[in-house]
């Protein structure tokens, strides 16, 4: 009823900037109760209509985020693509960069040493929730064939609040990448969905995730493992 009451309330609102921030405050009360993704899904159609502009520019991770959980990723990419216009300070643009990296079909063009680099110096003080965070993209990113540079690898090792793992057993892992060498696309699939099991793509199951992404991308599947790796950013806030 009370998701109801919000997303009645932001159809009624006529102004866009009324309207996204009835959808932001919204989704952050979501977040804190786990149950961003059903709320973000209620306000997908809504999202969809509104257009980037200067004065949305603090919605612009939001807007994207909402839009990656209804697949809708080519909308999400103009979102995203907005922090590169030069009215955007480079705080903004350097939260969303991490999104822009994983929606783009070449991560490898766009997060080299170089780039990888002046974003982290962009961002300026690390926390621990902001730590963990910067663990996973770089996980992510790592898996699907980017090179990190040794010296942000070294964040990780000092997390003071590492995320669970739960990743797959050993047989699995192997199976999985016996099934990607051989060329098995079937095999591959259906060991990827079983190494992602329940907890699907929790951040907690980010080891599943690394392996299924790798495996996919070997044959091919790479919307399919950029999905995958969407999917865990949004869920750990990226």
């Amino acid at each position: 009823a009370a998701r109801a009451l919000l997303i009645q309330a932001a159809m009624n609102s006529e102004l866009p900037e009324t309207r996204a921030k009835i959808i932001a405050e919204a989704l952050k009360l979501a977040r804190e109760k786990g149950q961003w993704r059903l709320m973000a899904l209620g306000f997908a159609p809504m999202v969809g209509t509104l257009t980037p502009s200067s004065e949305l520019a603090w919605f612009l991770g939001d807007a994207a985020r909402i839009l990656i959980a209804a697949n809708n990723l080519e909308a999400a990419r103009n979102w995203v693509s907005f922090a590169k216009e030069d009215e955007l300070r480079d705080g903004k643009k350097a939260e969303l960069w991490p999104l822009y990296v994983l929606l783009s079909e070449n991560p490898n063009g766009i997060a080299t040493q170089e780039a990888l680099l002046t974003w982290w110096k962009a961002r300026g003080n690390t926390n621990e929730d902001s730590a963990t965070r910067i663990r996973i993209f770089f996980s992510l990113i790592n898996s699907m064939g980017v090179t990190i540079p040794s010296e942000l690898w070294a964040i990780g090792s000092d997390d003071p609040k590492p995320v669970k793992n739960f990743g797959p057993r050993a047989s699995l892992r192997n199976a999985l990448s016996q099934a990607a060498a051989a060329g098995s696309p079937g095999g591959t699939v259906v060991l990827s969905l079983i190494a992602l099991g329940d907890r699907g793509t929790d951040p907690e199951n980010l080891s599943a995730a690394e392996i299924s992404i790798v495996a996919l991308k070997r044959l091919g599947f790479d919307e399919e493992a950029r999905a995958i790796a969407l999917e865990i950013a949004i869920e750990a806030g990226l």
